[in-house]
């Protein structure tokens, strides 16, 4: 299964008509975006993680069994990893300076981290900007436009988990379809395990066809 997870980062798709949209119930994709990050990084990939939730120690750990140092391009000049803790930007920023964030804000605190051309940019949950920080379905579909925008060559894999009411997620969900190629849905994982997870994923090749692995 993996062999078709990697063949979505080909090089002949890693541009914005390549970008893949993660969706799941709970947090059961996160291991789509930490094998996306291993590729990246086997494959010394310029990659952005945009961190809604996770801290760096827990990709460091992870990323560790699966073989890979982590480190970050502030600490490492060879690293090509560029490591956004994006939320505790805000909530510094919040408490410090400002009272509230718009899109141009969000965006600059990206922009200030990245220096150097990305590959790929993997966004954590955007459920976290919907209910922590109250963002509209549309304020995250323009946040989503702009960083294409700023970088319009990058490959961009974004995850959404599915609340208990599908129906406050349908709207943004199929709008996040219309700007992304693929998209992949996680079945529920009911072990936790990830070690067989052969029919879990669904592909929808959203401008071409759909399939199963």
């Amino acid at each position: 299964m993996f062999d078709e997870l990697n063949a979505l980062l080909d090089d002949t798709n890693r541009n914005f008509n390549g970008s893949i949209l993660l969706t799941s119930f709970d947090f059961d994709s996160n291991f789509l975006l930490q094998h996306f990050l291993s590729y990246s990084l086997k494959n010394s990939l310029n990659c952005v993680y945009i961190s809604l939730l996770t801290p760096f120690s827990h990709l460091k750990h992870v990323q560790g069994k699966m073989g890979n140092i982590l480190k970050t391009s502030e600490i490492s000049s060879s690293s090509t990893l560029m490591f956004i803790p994006l939320f505790s930007s805000i909530s510094d920023q919040f408490f410090n300076e400002k009272s509230s964030f718009n899109i141009d804000d969000l965006c600059t605190i990206i922009t200030k981290h990245v220096i150097a051309s990305p590959d790929i940019i993997l966004i954590e949950d955007l459920q976290i900007l919907r209910h922590l920080l109250k963002f509209s379905d549309a304020q995250i579909l323009l946040m989503q436009r702009k960083l294409r925008q700023i970088f319009p060559t990058a490959q961009f894999i974004t995850q959404i988990s599915i609340s208990d009411d599908e129906n406050d997620d349908e709207i943004l969900i199929n709008m996040l379809k219309r700007i992304h190629n693929k998209h992949l849905f996680v079945r529920s994982l009911t072990t936790g395990a990830t070690k067989d997870i052969n029919g879990q994923v669904g592909i929808s090749f959203l401008l071409e066809l759909n399939e199963k692995i």
